[in-house]
């Protein structure tokens, strides 16, 4: 038997559509720079050796994203922020992958559609 390789993904329309409807005064630059931001902390939460380091992370994330609109990353990094308080390594590490794939597929369809003329 030959090995299966499993390839999780996970849509991310749901928050980049709400980001598409974002007014003119907030698009731009000022999204450009908020993304920039948002992708920096999904690297950090996933690089984060330490629980304290993961767990300032996380929060830092979630208030980010939920700033920005991105509700997906930041309910998964405030799951990361409680897993971190406990005990269960699995269901953490589990999460981290999990933001790592939802942050990554929301961000490249964002910078997908702004690359999209018209």
């Amino acid at each position: 038997m030959g090995i299966i390789a499993f390839h999780p993904v996970e849509p991310a329309e749901g928050d980049v559509l709400r980001l598409a409807g974002m007014d003119a005064a907030r698009a731009g630059a000022r999204l450009e720079t908020d993304l920039e931001e948002i992708a920096e902390l999904v690297s950090r939460v996933s690089l984060a050796k330490a629980t304290r380091e993961l767990r300032i992370a996380a929060v830092t994330l979630s208030a980010r994203a939920t700033e920005v609109g991105l509700h997906r990353i930041a309910r998964i990094a405030r799951t990361i922020d409680t897993l971190a308080r406990g005990d269960d390594a699995t269901a953490l590490a589990a999460n981290v992958a999990r933001l790592d794939r939802v942050g990554l597929a929301t961000l490249n369809e964002i910078w997908r559609l702004q690359d999209v003329p018209g």
